[in-house]
C-alpha cells in the first residue's frame, strides 16, 4: 500500500479536467491567451517559414520561404541582419529551418549546402553566427549505413564507378541522409541531431541520431533507428510495419540519455554504450534498440490494437522527472500521455 500511495497521487495531480462535450465551455476571461503587441518585422516582404527566440530575449532569429535568414529587433520589429541560405532545390512551401538557438546566444542551427551546383548535397547541418548569420562550421553530409538482409535494403554507399554511374544517367544519390532537426545539449558543448534518408516516401523507416562535439564538429555518438523486438517485423525495413512520419525525441540531461518515441507506440531511451554498441553492429535486424520505458496504451474502445499508437511528440519537464507524449493512429485518434 505504502508502494502504490505515491503513484496514485502522482497520477491524480497529472489527470486532465473532465470538458463537458454538451452545451458551451466558456473558458475563464483571464486564464485566455492574450495578444499584448504585435509586431511588423522588416522582412522586405518576405514571408516566415520558421523562427527561434535568441536567448537574449530581445530578438528573434526568422527563416522566410524566399530562403533568407533575419535577425529581428523585438522592440521595433527593425532587421539586425540579412543573410542568404539559398537551395537549388524548394518546395511548394519550404525554407531554411532554425533548428535551435545555443544558451548563451552566439550561435544558432540550421541547414545548408555542402556544393551549390548539386542537388544532392543539400540540406546538411551548419553552426551560423548568430552575430551577422555566417556559417561558423559545416558538419559534414551524411551517408546511410542502411543494410537489411531480410527486407533486401542495401542504401551504404555503392562505390565510386556506381556513385559515376548514377550521376552520369541522372539517378538520385540513393545513400544520402538528409538533416531532419538539431539541438543543442549539454550547455551547448555538443549538439544532437537527427537525420533521414534523402528521398521520402517508403523511406522514412531509415533515420539516425546523431551527437557532435560543437566546437570541433566531431561525430561522437551514432545511432540507427530500430523496431523494438517485441513489434519488430523484419521483413519490413528497420523492422516497422507503420510509417515513421515524425520522429519526436528529448535528451535528459540528468540521465545523459536520448529518449525517442517511435510509429510502433513505444519510448526508447538509448545511452552512450546502447548507441556505440549500435553502430558496431551492421545488419539492421541485429541491432540494438534500447531500452522500453513507456508504452502509451489507448482507453479508446474504438481501437482493437490498444498498444500501437504512433509518437507524435515527446517532451521533457524542465525538472527532468516527467515525460509527456503525445501518440494516436492513422484514423485521426490521439490522446496525450504523462509519466514519470
Amino acid at each position: 500500500l505504502l508502494f502504490i500511495l505515491p503513484i496514485l497521487l502522482f497520477a491524480q495531480a497529472l489527470r486532465f479536467p473532465k470538458i463537458k462535450r454538451e452545451g458551451t465551455n466558456i473558458a475563464p476571461v483571464n486564464s485566455a491567451w492574450k495578444v499584448i503587441r504585435q509586431i511588423e518585422p522588416d522582412l522586405d516582404g518576405e514571408s516566415i517559414f520558421s523562427l527561434r527566440y535568441h536567448a537574449d530575449g530581445k530578438s528573434v532569429i526568422i527563416g522566410t520561404t524566399n530562403f533568407n535568414l533575419f535577425r529581428i529587433d523585438l522592440e521595433s520589429g527593425k532587421k539586425l541582419w540579412k543573410a542568404p541560405a539559398k537551395m537549388m532545390y524548394q518546395k511548394e512551401f519550404d525554407g531554411p529551418e532554425i533548428f535551435d538557438v545555443s544558451y548563451d546566444g552566439k550561435h544558432f542551427l540550421s541547414f545548408g549546402m555542402s556544393n551549390p551546383e548539386v542537388q544532392a548535397s543539400e540540406r546538411f547541418l551548419v553552426l551560423r553566427s548568430a552575430n551577422n548569420g555566417n556559417i561558423l562550421k559545416k558538419f559534414p553530409v551524411l551517408q546511410s549505413l542502411f543494410y537489411s538482409e531480410r527486407a533486401a535494403v542495401d542504401y551504404r554507399h555503392p562505390g565510386t564507378e556506381e556513385e559515376k554511374r548514377r550521376e552520369e544517367d541522372g539517378i538520385g544519390f540513393n545513400w544520402i541522409m538528409t538533416i531532419d532537426s538539431a539541438m543543442f545539449i549539454e550547455g551547448g558543448k555538443k549538439i544532437l541531431a537527427t537525420y533521414k534518408h534523402n528521398m521520402d516516401g517508403p523511406h522514412f523507416y531509415d533515420r539516425r541520431l546523431i551527437i557532435y562535439d560543437t566546437s570541433s564538429g566531431k561525430k561522437l555518438q551514432d545511432f540507427q533507428l530500430v523496431a523494438d523486438p517485441e513489434t519488430a517485423n523484419f521483413d519490413q525495413p528497420g523492422g516497422f510495419e507503420i510509417g515513421h512520419f515524425q520522429f519526436p525525441y528529448a535528451y535528459s540531461s540528468s540521465n545523459k540519455s536520448v529518449l525517442f518515441g517511435t510509429s510502433h507506440g513505444r519510448i526508447h531511451e538509448i545511452d552512450e554504450s546502447i548507441m556505440t554498441k549500435n553502430f558496431n553492429t551492421p545488419l539492421i535486424e541485429d541491432k540494438a534498440c534500447g531500452k522500453i520505458i513507456y508504452i502509451p496504451k489507448s482507453d479508446s474502445p474504438d481501437l482493437d490494437i490498444k498498444d500501437r499508437q504512433s509518437v507524435r511528440g515527446l517532451a521533457i519537464s524542465p525538472n527532468g522527472k516527467n515525460i509527456f507524449v503525445s501518440a494516436g493512429t492513422e484514423g485521426g485518434y490521439i490522446q496525450f500521455y504523462a509519466f514519470n
